[in-house]
């Protein structure tokens, strides 16, 4: 299964997230995905406390996501996994970005991007 991730890299310069999320829908697109259709994106939060992420996860639950909460596979912070399914275009992406942004810094933590198996 091959994922795309909302932290692309373009060599010798370095994007804002705004190109680096078109970047990546570009290259769905580009890979021939179903751009017309509903697909998963997967979201990544961290946060320093397992009672933050819990707290995150409760929200974005009541939200639509469908959310696990796990330790990080690096250091003693704690992912937020939230998943919600939704036709992804650089709109989409990039409300979903500023709404998980902000609910990841008001509880202490940092929203890692997002990514979207095929």
């Amino acid at each position: 299964m091959r994922r795309l991730f909302g932290k692309a890299r373009r060599p010798g310069a370095t994007p804002s997230v705004d190109e680096q999320d078109q970047l990546v829908i570009e290259q769905m697109r580009s890979l021939g995905w179903d751009m017309s259709s509903e697909r998963l994106v997967e979201n990544f939060l961290y946060f320093p406390t397992r009672e933050a992420a819990d707290s995150v996860a409760t929200e974005l639950t009541a939200d639509g996501y469908q959310v696990s909460v796990a330790p990080s596979a690096q250091g003693s912070g704690w992912l937020t996994q939230a998943n919600r399914r939704f036709v992804v275009d650089i709109d989409g992406i990039r409300r979903q970005r500023a709404t998980l942004t902000a609910i990841a810094a008001s509880n202490g933590g940092e929203y890692d991007g997002w990514g979207a198996p095929e």
